[in-house]
C-alpha cells in the first residue's frame, strides 16, 4: 500500500468533479467556496476509501501489507487427529484479507468462510479427510473466544488443516485512516477511491446526477460490479436519488 498526500487527493478530486460538471449541475455545485468545498472533499476521503477497498476484487489490492507479529497456536478438533488447525490473530487495523497461507499449503485462501457457512461445520467433521488439508485448505474468520488482545481486534482466523511446526502468514488491508495529513492506499484503487470521494462530496452538495455519474467512474476503475458493490457498502453511504424523466 502506499501513502498519499491528503491535499492531492483534495486536488485530483476537484479535477474529477470539473471534468463531470454539466451545464445542469452548475446551479446546484458549480459556485461552491473554495475553501469549504476542500473541507467537504476531505471529509470524505476516508468512507470513500472504506467504500472501494472493501468492494473491490482481491486482484485490485495486490499491495497489502504483511501481517508481522502475528501469535499462532496449534490445535486439534479431536485428539486422536493426526493433523492441527492453525489460530492467528487478527490485527487492529485489518479492513479485509487479501491472501492467507500456511507454510505447508500448496496454495493460499483469498476469502474466508464464517461460522455461519455450512462449510465451518465440516471443519468439525470427525472425519479428518473431509475437512480442509494442505492441497484444499479452508480458513476461517470468527469472533476469538480469549480476551482480546493489544493489537488484535478481537476476531481470529482459523486455518485447516496443517502440521504442528507450520508457520502462518497473510497479507491484508489496513482500514483507511488519516495520519498527518496523508492516508494509506492500494496503489491500484487511487483512481477509483479519487472518484468516489468525489461522489459523495456530490451528494452532499445535492448534486445527485452528478453523484450517479462519478460512482460509475468509480466502480469502473475499480473492477467491481453493481453486486458486489451493493453487498459491500457500508449502510451509511446515502445512493443517489436521481429523478425519473418525464414521458
Amino acid at each position: 500500500m502506499k501513502n498519499y498526500d491528503v491535499s492531492n487527493i483534495i486536488s485530483d478530486v476537484r479535477i474529477a468533479i470539473d471534468q463531470n460538471t454539466s451545464d445542469t449541475d452548475l446551479s446546484g455545485f458549480g459556485d461552491v467556496d473554495t475553501l469549504e468545498l476542500a473541507d467537504v472533499v476531505k471529509s470524505k476521503i476516508v468512507d470513500a476509501a472504506w467504500m472501494i477497498e472493501s468492494a473491490a476484487p482481491v486482484y485490485m489490492c495486490a499491495d497489502g501489507v504483511l501481517a508481522t507479529g502475528i501469535t499462532t497456536t496449534k490445535q486439534k478438533v479431536y485428539d486422536t487427529d493426526e493433523s492441527y488447525y492453525a489460530l492467528a490473530d487478527v490485527k487492529d487495523d485489518f479492513l479485509r484479507l487479501v491472501s492467507f497461507w500456511m507454510s505447508d499449503w500448496v496454495k493460499p485462501v483469498h476469502n474466508p468462510i464464517t461460522p455461519d457457512d455450512d462449510e465451518y461445520a465440516v471443519q468439525k467433521s470427525r472425519i479428518e479427510g473431509v475437512r480442509g488439508n494442505q492441497e484444499r485448505p479452508v480458513l476461517v474468520m470468527r469472533p476469538s473466544y480469549y480476551e482480546k488482545k493489544e493489537g488484535c481486534n478481537g476476531n481470529a482466523f482459523e486455518a485447516y488443516s496443517t502440521s504442528a511446526e507450520s508457520t502462518a502468514s497473510y497479507k491484508y488491508v489496513t482500514i483507511p485512516e488519516i495520519k498527518n495529513e496523508k492516508i494509506s492506499l492500494c496503489e491500484r484503487l487511487y483512481k477509483a477511491v479519487v472518484y468516489a470521494t468525489a461522489y459523495l462530496t456530490a451528494l452532499a452538495y445535492n448534486a445527485d446526477a452528478q453523484a450517479e455519474r462519478l460512482l460509475s467512474i468509480a466502480r469502473s476503475l475499480a473492477d467491481i460490479d453493481n453486486n458486489s458493490y451493493q453487498q459491500q457498502q457500508p449502510e451509511y453511504v446515502q445512493q443517489p436519488q436521481v429523478a425519473e424523466q418525464e414521458q
